[in-house]
């Protein structure tokens, strides 16, 4: 999962709301041209935001308001407001961002301008979804749809659909998520709104990643980075080929990966964008990790982390913690992992991010089993499957499968376990996930084995052998390879730390 932001409504679209507004009229020829000047200030200033040229576009809107507020002239401010909060979003200021929207809220309302009220929702909702104040989020959205939908704005009430997509995205709500960006994208289409189509194929896509559809999610990417380029949106690119730096990394391309994810860094560098930054460096540090250089790894994650801090993004914090603790993890550092596992799922749990919040006690699990806890392990694999299924999420379902058969491995209820493995190997099969089929597959081996159904079991361990071995796994080789000199093992393992990356 990634944790991403987009700009605000207010400068995501050439025209977000119909713009049709109230006239100020102004006192004396002098102060007609002041204001005609603010007028062309935010104007250009929205234009440079468009080009990602933030600093000349803020320069812009900033000088707009200053000479609408000393013209006392409420409606140009009200305009302006909403400029310099979608420009200050775009570089992730967002405390300023909530304070602009906010003021932008209030003139909105005072002047009933329903339309610009929508949009200063909009905004605000947004800063509050990368907050994580997700109930604050919810509500600003709705109400902004419940307008836009009373005025018959079609492209505003595209927008809030979208909002609300992104919302439920965030939270790990994909199927809530799926069917707004659909019907955001419906709306695009018959706009022949390009950068909307975009932007909702983009979320589809995050969605088919998430659900392990690498298949269709790919082809979605694409598409989307090809309308992204034809644009000239930069950001949009960046963060597309993060989706597909993740898609890279499940399929064990781990090479491409890195390429894709520095590709994307240096966008957001280019663009100055802490976001994005923050990121490419959360998905450099899952690159470093599986390939073992976990110095890079944890200097990546640091990174990530510290950025996410800064501007306030709490579950682009929790992320990058969960990636320090698969790294602690793959080198068998339990005390740390535990830490870091425990930290992230505080967050989770205080911004009800419910899917974050599996996976942190999926890892917890495992931890567990490793110090001999078991039944605190099966316990967390449990409440996980149950979060998952939920969300009918078949890869974190078949990951919670996998971790139970382990611990009925460790109670010698063989059986059981190799129900468990059969359907764990079923999904990681049909998602088209190396490293986790063969991880399957190896554990199915070791408890054939043990169950004295030796063909079997040297048949799954060829099979495994033959996927480490295309994928360039030589740890994975090499255990597999001591299985079948010496039969049984004598404990079962933490599948992260022997085998490949299991989250």
């Amino acid at each position: 999962m990634y944790s991403e932001e987009r700009p605000s409504a207010a400068i995501r679209r050439r025209t977000p709301f119909p713009m049709s507004q109230p006239t100020s009229i102004s006192e004396g020829f002098q102060g007609g041209i002041q204001l005609r000047s603010a007028h062309h200030l935010r104007v250009n200033g929205d234009l440079h935001i468009r080009e990602f040229r933030i600093f000349q576009g803020l320069q812009n809107i900033k000088a707009s308001l200053g000479i609408s507020r000393e013209n006392q002239d409420s409606i140009q401010i009200a305009s302006t407001l909403l400029s310099l909060g979608g420009a200050l979003c775009l570089q992730c200021e967002y405390q300023s961002a909530e304070e602009a929207y906010t003021e932008a809220k209030e003139l909105h309302t005072r002047l009933r301008w329903r339309q610009g009220l929508a949009q200063a929702l909009c905004g605000l909702g947004h800063v509050y979804s990368i907050q994580g104040d997700f109930n604050r989020a919810q509500s600003c959205l709705a109400e902004a749809h419940e307008i836009t939908a009373g005025i018959g704005s079609d492209i505003g009430a595209a927008e809030t659909l979208y909002g609300l997509a992104e919302l439920y995205r965030r939270r790990g709500y994909l199927s809530k998520a799926k069917a707004l960006y659909m019907r955001a994208q419906k709306i695009y289409v018959r706009l022949d709104n390009t950068l909307g189509v975009a932007e909702t194929g983009r979320g589809l896509a995050d969605i088919q990643r998430m659900q392990c559809m690498f298949d269709v999610a790919e082809p979605a990417y694409l598409r989307a980075v090809a309308l992204y380029e034809q644009l000239g949106n930069s950001l949009g690119t960046s963060k597309a080929k993060c989706g597909l730096g993740a898609i890279s990394l499940r399929r064990s391309m781990h090479a491409k990966a890195e390429e894709l994810y520095h590709e994307a860094h240096y966008i957001a560098e280019r663009i100055g964008h802490p976001v994005g930054l923050a990121n490419a460096l959360c998905g450099l540090g899952h690159a470093h990790r599986l390939e073992t250089r976990y110095v890079e790894a944890v200097s990546c994650f640091h990174g990530s982390r510290d950025k996410h801090a800064l501007i306030g993004n709490r579950i682009g914090v929790a992320e990058a913690i969960c990636g320090l603790g698969d790294t602690y993890r793959m080198q068998a550092k339990y005390s740390e992992t535990e830490e870091a596992y425990s930290k992230a799922r505080d967050i989770y749990t205080q911004v009800g991010h419910h899917l974050g919040f599996a996976d942190t006690i999926c890892g917890l699990g495992h931890v567990h089993l490793a110090q001999g806890r078991d039944r605190e392990a099966e316990s967390l694999f449990k409440e996980a499957e149950s979060l998952y299924k939920a969300e009918e999420h078949a890869i974190g379902v078949a990951n919670t499968a996998f971790g139970l058969a382990a611990v009925h491995l460790i109670r010698s209820e063989h059986s059981s376990a190799s129900l468990r493995l059969r359907s764990a190997l079923e999904s990681y099969t049909k998602a088209a996930i190396p490293s986790l089929q063969a991880s399957a597959l190896f554990m199915l081996a070791l408890t054939l084995e043990i169950k004295q159904k030796t063909d079997e079991a040297m048949h799954s361990i060829e099979e495994a052998i033959a996927i480490y071995a295309r994928i360039g796994d030589g740890r994975g080789v090499s255990a597999c390879r001591k299985l079948r000199h010496r039969g049984r093992y004598v404990a079962v393992m933490d599948p992260l730390v022997e085998i490949g990356n299991l989250d």
